[in-house]
């Protein structure tokens, strides 16, 4: 009798409306409101929902669990809201008043260490400190072939020359070491090597991604390349090195209009089939997380949680970027030596 009588109150409840999407939206909003002031209800609905994360992805099956993931994750916010607004929330311990990320830098002294023979640096201080507390011995000092090797792999990520080591094992001055370093970031391949990871950092690509009607290649992006790879040989300063990338076009360049091709710190990204709005997520993610190490492109649909990013932060730098243009004109830089070479042998 009570199924009965439930089944003709659904039906009932389901005629009172003109379709049955309005009816669901009705019930979605009771949960939510209800969840509010009820976490046990909004943790319920929130495992039901988990409940059809292995269920088939098609039919009425796969709407149903649809609308059931955005009812409970729904829910869930509203009771966190709640609780925010009643002072009944927990406040975790990654707030950024207590997060070690965005703490002041502050100057910290050396430990005192017991074998001050050992010492060479003040970072020596912290890693000696450490050993001697667990009773640990430092590695033996590198024999002066092992030292070359690894130094010159690290800086320019090729081996040495059997002629550069045998010239550094017959050097027997004390600066034989320092002399090979000063060598080996005087080489252009440093700058090739080290060049690279900013490169990575950059997400720098030749092409543009998903487009289809237009040239997918980027004809310049060579150009922000090149003037990467020169400011890691020409040692600039990271603070110019910086604002060149975000604002070459805005500063006294002193003449030298090749740094207007860092810009392409910006714009050698993704075109996501020229969705405008893609592109300008992609270059606020490159300078939040390149800079910052935030991934500030979460903030477009809501304020971050934890660290102090905001949606009127996200859209501040949207503002920014989108009134910005990218121009249509070959950069002011010279093309490289081996692009040359190959125009002089179609030549001849």
């Amino acid at each position: 009798m009570a199924r009965s009588k439930g089944m003709t109150a659904a039906v009932q409840f389901r005629l009172a409306f003109s379709d049955w999407s309005e009816a669901m939206r009705t019930i979605a909003r009771g949960l939510i409101c209800r969840s509010a002031s009820c976490p046990q209800l909004a943790a319920r609905l929130w495992a039901n929902a988990l409940r059809f994360e292995d269920k088939p992805r098609s039919g009425k099956s796969a709407h149903y669990r649809t609308v059931l993931c955005h009812v409970a994750a729904m829910a869930l916010i509203a009771n966190s809201v709640a609780q925010a607004e009643n002072g009944t929330a927990v406040v975790a311990s990654d707030q950024p008043a207590t997060h070690w990320a965005f703490q002041p830098l502050k100057r910290v002294d050396p430990p005192a260490v017991k074998d001050k023979k050992w010492v060479r640096t003040a970072i020596d201080k912290f890693i000696l400190s450490k050993l001697e507390k667990f009773g640990l011995q430092s590695a033996p000092p590198a024999e002066k072939r092992t030292l070359i090797r690894r130094a010159t792999f690290d800086l320019i990520g090729l081996p040495p020359s059997p002629e550069e080591v045998d010239a550094f094992l017959s050097d027997t001055s004390t600066n034989a070491f320092e002399k090979v370093v000063e060598r080996l970031l005087s080489s252009p391949h440093y700058g090739e090597r080290w060049g690279r990871h900013w490169l990575d950092v950059a997400r720098y690509a030749d092409n543009k991604g998903y487009v289809f009607f237009e040239e997918k290649s980027y004809p310049w992006a060579w150009a922000y390349r090149d003037y990467v790879v020169r400011a890691f040989n020409e040692d600039k300063p990271f603070d110019r090195f910086v604002l060149e990338q975000l604002a070459a076009d805005q500063i006294d360049l002193q003449g030298d209009q090749r740094a207007l091709a860092a810009l392409g710190f910006l714009t050698v990204g993704d075109h996501f089939s020229n969705n405008t709005h893609d592109i300008l997520d992609d270059r606020i993610d490159v300078v939040s997380r390149g800079l910052l190490g935030l991934t500030v492109s979460c903030a477009r649909c809501h304020d971050h949680k934890f660290d102090p990013i905001s949606q009127a932060d996200y859209y501040g730098l949207y503002g920014i970027f989108r009134s910005c243009t990218e121009p249509m004109v070959p950069p002011s830089v010279e093309e490289p030596a081996s692009k040359n070479r190959t125009k002089a042998s179609r030549l001849n």
